[in-house]
């Protein structure tokens, strides 16, 4: 089957209820998994019965089935082609696959990533296998959504690509010319990952404990002050006059952490230097 023709079922209403006759009772279902088989063409979908436990699969053809209990006490049924959206290859990846830095040829999507040295075009209609979408069996929780291989680093562009991955060039002449990503050595060490997620706990046991932590732009500072009896801290606020009231925000008792360093990343002008002498130039 050509890709273009494949079609994919995604699902409107993932919480329908359909006729139990052997209960005699209208039964919610949630949908619990989408399968997504990219190279077959195929949609696998699981349902979870309330109550009962059990899992119906398959696209709910056979079942009488309503969207909510109000239209099933005016007699109205879930027609199968407003709970399904038919969807291409294309359109599923695309909708299924949130990924940053992803880039369009034509109607096919693909990824800047370093495969044996070099920037190469990473086609996901071609590497990825099967998509599968899973939710809780009581129908709440966030949707996780994975693949059948492991997805590999993307980059913006080529250049981004070998900002932060080596690269080699061998000349006819036998000479080699050998090319350091000098923007890997930004990358935190694990060590420095330890104290950056100890960091995150601090901030985040302080908003609990409702310290305000802000950038101060004026002395490049974080600046820490109690929140605790103050509703908002906002520029130009809007003021409910009858129950509140605006005051100048004068950070005199704050405390202040210094060390810390702004940047603005859109800047073409930032930059960073290393020395020479420390540049790799072979393999």
């Amino acid at each position: 089957m050509e890709k273009s023709e494949m079609i994919f079922k995604s699902v409107n209403n993932r919480a329908p209820y359909i006729v139990d006759e052997d209960s005699k009772c209208l039964r919610q279902i949630h949908l619990t998994e989408v399968v997504y088989d990219l190279k077959n063409g195929t949609t696998q979908l699981t349902w979870y019965e309330a109550e009962t436990g059990d899992f119906v699969h398959g696209d709910l053809s056979d079942k009488v089935v309503y969207a909510n209990e109000d239209l099933f006490k005016k007699g109205e049924l879930l027609k199968l082609s407003d709970l399904y959206v038919n969807k291409t290859i294309y359109e599923v990846i695309r909708s299924e696959i949130c990924r940053r830095n992803v880039k369009c040829e034509g109607v096919r999507d693909y990824l800047w990533v370093y495969q044996n040295g070099v920037c190469a075009k990473f086609y996901l209609d071609d590497e990825i296998g099967k998509i599968t979408k899973t939710w809780g069996t009581d129908g709440t929780g966030r949707c996780k959504t994975e693949t059948d291989i492991k997805m590999p680093e993307s980059y913006y562009s080529p250049q981004e690509c070998y900002d932060f991955n080596d690269y080699e060039i061998v000349n006819n002449d036998g000479t080699k010319t050998f090319h350091e990503g000098l923007c890997k050595r930004l990358k935190l060490t694990k060590e420095q990952e330890v104290l950056v997620d100890k960091l995150q706990a601090v901030i985040n046991e302080c908003k609990e404990a409702k310290i305000q932590v802000s950038f101060d732009l004026n002395d490049h500072t974080l600046t820490a002050y109690n929140v605790a009896n103050v509703e908002r801290v906002e520029y130009d606020p809007g003021v409910d006059e009858e129950t509140e009231v605006a005051h100048y925000l004068n950070l005199r008792e704050a405390r202040t952490i210094s060390g810390v360093y702004d940047i603005n990343t859109e800047d073409d002008s930032l930059q960073f230097v290393v020395r020479k002498d420390t540049i790799k130039t072979h393999k």
